[in-house]
């Protein structure tokens, strides 16, 4: 008790004492002052030391002195060992050897920096500052990354981090996409821009920035249909965030990656983080998992709206009928004469043409084949989801842009179904068949090994908990010659009790949907060893 009392003691004294210090000297704020005086602008520059050639490497034997702000951040990871500087002129990537360049390079921080006796060139179209590096399989010299000594032996720190120094340019796709040009290459490479009114191709609800395995590409789609590679690094914070629904803006650093001198390469966007996604929405409404009913579909026609609609299949538009009048126009009934198109309803028994929606059947799609019911009889008055634009069609409210293919629409009905199917995955997942995430951000990809190509499923560096399925197509088992299914398995790194590999028959795609759902008691694979 004594030696407690002693600590106790000792601690109430020193808190005593500092309690009546209560005046400091303010220690002095050193503002860093660049040595050099900037003599050339970063467009001067660039130009300067331009070559076509999508790798190569020169050095600087002139006085010349470029300065800029930065525009970047590799805080959130997305941007490794690259530090990007702009001007009133242009922007340009500096290749450095280190990580965590964020904290001595902050946002808007003015860099001066002498460029005698350093190297400027391209690696894989994208001009750099950087460091000599001869690619054998290539035989040509390119950039690579500057030694970080040798960086912060060069480069000078001019006053304080000022972001409004830095100017986000606001561009279209069409601005630069498709022009491979030395002017455009300089004028875009290195340049934060921002670019509005554009949506993720990929964004369903359910996909991420970025698969967990890998560096992945999302694609920017603008309201005229041009498309910009947004890539994203598995190893970002945000990896697994929703990617951003909806319409919005985005702002990221531009550029080009080319690995030919006689093809056209690609241009490419980086994320500094999740935040340069603006305006977006994490609405669901519309998705597969919370689609719109048949009323919204109503009133949402000429609206622009689009996403999945649920409903129930109970007609197709009569024959010789080419603008649907009332509900005389439609055969309400299976089979129908024609298989070209769908009536969708509210409710099973609905005979209320202005209470549905009427879509086209694109001919030769799996949409006509596996929907239509004149050749699907099975189908009539069960429910069904389809995707596209709810806008007029025949005369009627209707869902258009509808391409038939089989990630547009799901049926809650099997009928039909192949009576032999084999698949190696050499080519990987078949688009017939479907890749659902019930839960987590982990779906089936395909991999391979000593020539042997699998699908496979893997929680590592995923957002748990997991619920993953791979579905074949339709199968019509009663009338296979070979009622026997064979498969392989193999788990490795299966170490989680809770971890489950399983078997089932479903009657439909979507495991949260089907009615049956029968599990089987195949010879699975425990880890190591397959089976």
């Amino acid at each position: 008790m004594k030696r407690i009392n002693f600590y106790l003691s000792m601690l109430f004294m020193l808190v005593a004492f500092t309690g009546c210090n209560d005046k400091f000297d303010t220690p002095p704020l050193v503002v860093p002052t660049a040595e050099h005086t900037p003599n050339m602008t970063i467009a001067e520059f660039k130009a300067k030391y331009w070559q076509d050639a999508v790798n190569y490497i020169d050095t600087v034997k002139e006085d010349i002195v470029i300065h800029g702000y930065v525009s970047s951040s590799d805080e959130s990871g997305n941007i490794y060992k690259a530090l990007y500087i702009q001007d009133e002129t242009g922007g340009l990537t500096i290749s450095i050897n280190q990580s965590g360049l964020n904290s001595s390079y902050r946002y808007g921080q003015e860099v001066v920096i002498p460029m005698k006796d350093l190297f400027v060139g391209k690696y894989n179209g994208q001009q750099q500052l950087g460091f000599p590096q001869y690619y054998t399989q290539g035989s040509v010299w390119e950039a690579t990354f500057l030694p970080f000594e040798m960086w912060e032996a060069a480069a000078e720190i001019n006053g304080l981090p000022d972001p409004s120094k830095v100017d986000t340019v606001t561009v279209s796709i069409a601005d630069f996409q498709g022009k491979t040009d030395g002017e455009t290459l300089r004028k875009w490479e290195g340049q934060l821009v921002r670019i509005n009114g554009v949506k993720f191709q990929e964004a369903d609800g359910t996909a991420t920035f970025a698969n967990e395995d890998a560096t992945t590409n999302r694609t920017l789609i603008d309201a005229n249909g041009n498309s910009l590679v947004v890539r994203n690094s598995n190893y970002a914070s945000f990896r697994a965030d929703m990617l951003p629904m909806g319409e919005g803006d985005v702002v990221g650093l531009l550029s080009y990656y080319a690995t030919s001198n006689t093809r056209a390469g690609t241009w490419q966007l980086y994320l500094r983080d999740a935040d340069d996604c603006i305006g977006f929405t994490t609405d669901t409404k519309g998705l597969l998992k919370n689609p719109y009913s048949v009323e919204d579909g109503i009133t949402y026609q000429n609206s622009g709206r689009s996403g999945w609609v649920e409903g129930y299949m109970v007609g197709a538009v009569a024959p010789e009928i080419t603008s649907v009048s009332g509900n005389a126009s439609i055969e309400w009934q299976a089979p129908t004469t024609l298989d070209n198109t769908l009536v969708i309803a509210p409710e099973p028994d609905c005979k209320d043409i202005s209470k549905c929606l009427v879509v086209a059947l694109p001919q030769g799609s799996k949409f006509r084949q596996q929907a239509n019911l004149r050749d699907n009889e099975a189908l009539y008055k069960t429910k069904i989801y389809v995707k596209g634009t709810f806008a007029p069609f025949m005369g009627t409210h209707g869902i258009t842009g509808n391409s038939g293919s089989t990630d547009e629409f799901q049926l809650t009905v099997v009928v039909g179904g192949l009576t032999e199917l084999e698949e190696g995955f050499e080519n990987g997942i078949p688009e017939d068949w479907f890749n659902v995430k019930v839960k987590g951000d982990k779906a089936w990809y395909k991999t391979s090994y000593d020539n042997n190509a699998y699908a496979a499923m893997t929680g590592y560096k995923g957002t748990p908990p997991f619920d993953s399925w791979l579905i074949t197509p339709a199968l019509n088992i009663k009338d296979a010659a070979n009622k026997i299914l064979n498969f392989r398995t193999q788990v490795n790194g299966y170490g989680s009790t809770t971890s489950h590999f399983e078997v089932y028959v479903l009657d439909n795609s979507d495991p949260e949907k089907a009615t049956v759902k029968a599990k089987l008691n195949p010879t699975i694979a425990t880890a190591p060893a397959s089976g």
